[in-house]
């Protein structure tokens, strides 16, 4: 046919739209090829470059934690966790607890890590034992049992865990009871530092309780209590307690004054 023209492939015969309009397609077709061909390497790219960071989130010279829980090295892990080794790796997560200024902070972050069903059977022991160390301190015996029992569930870790004298579970007491006589008061933690204890004594302060920072004698070592509270029965100081702070999930003992 005189002065036919090129149309591109979807043209078909008659039913095909104006020929300028088609020369007009063709020339978008050869764009969008030229875009996709530019633009689809640069896509690619930025959606793998978060997997490889996620990838790599323990840098390759970081130090093995394992070793240095073991050995008891707070120095050292302290200042990985401040240099950023681990990032946010489960070591990481489990160093930082550790290291921890605020004792109830750190128990909160233990236990979640402690139950978190992806962590190692190896860094849960480690975690299950600090657990049990806290406890022991405030003197809960049904949480020390039950830490204890999960150490167990390693036992060659657990062996050296506590320098080859695996404790036997204690045995529990009953609750004293109450008391109209002596004064008692609610004990929220008890800390090596005199600065940790009393940063958590003025928060309870700012909620408006009484509160004292008082040292305690404890495996021959001083600790600095936090109590809460002036009681006239050792009932009305766990009635407190469960109130303000068993229901937040945070630990506690009733002592007297």
């Amino acid at each position: 046919m005189e002065g036919s023209a090129s149309y591109p492939a979807h043209c078909h015969g008659t039913a095909c739209i104006p020929s300028a309009f088609c020369r007009y397609l063709s020339v978008l077709s050869k764009e969008a090829s030229l875009m996709r061909r530019l633009i689809f390497p640069v896509l690619l790219v930025t959606l793998l470059l978060p997997l490889s960071s996620r990838a790599q989130t323990v840098p390759e010279d970081a130090p093995s934690l394992m070793p240095l829980l073991l050995a008891g090295e707070v120095d050292a892990i302290t200042d990985g966790v401040a240099s950023g080794a681990w990032n946010d790796s489960n070591e990481g997560l489990l160093a930082r607890a550790l290291v921890d200024d605020d004792g109830l902070s750190a128990v909160d972050q233990m236990r979640r890590f402690a139950t978190d069903k992806s962590i190692s059977s190896e860094l849960k022991t480690v975690a299950w034992f600090h657990l049990y160390g806290y406890w022991r301190l405030v003197d809960n015996r049904s949480e020390i049992n039950n830490a204890l029992a999960q150490v167990r569930t390693n036992p060659q870790l657990a062996n050296t865990l506590f320098r080859g004298t695996i404790p036997a579970p204690m045995a529990l007491t009953k609750a004293p009871a109450p008391s109209s006589s002596d004064s008692h008061t609610v004990q929220i933690g008890a800390f090596g530092s005199k600065v940790n204890a009393q940063r958590l004594a003025d928060r309870q302060t700012k909620r408006g309780f009484t509160v004292d920072v008082v040292p305690i004698k404890s495996g021959g070592k001083t600790l600095y209590a936090v109590w809460v509270g002036r009681f006239d029965s050792s009932r009305d100081a766990a009635s407190f307690g469960s109130k303000y702070y068993g229901t937040e999930g945070k630990d506690f003992r009733v002592v007297n004054r």
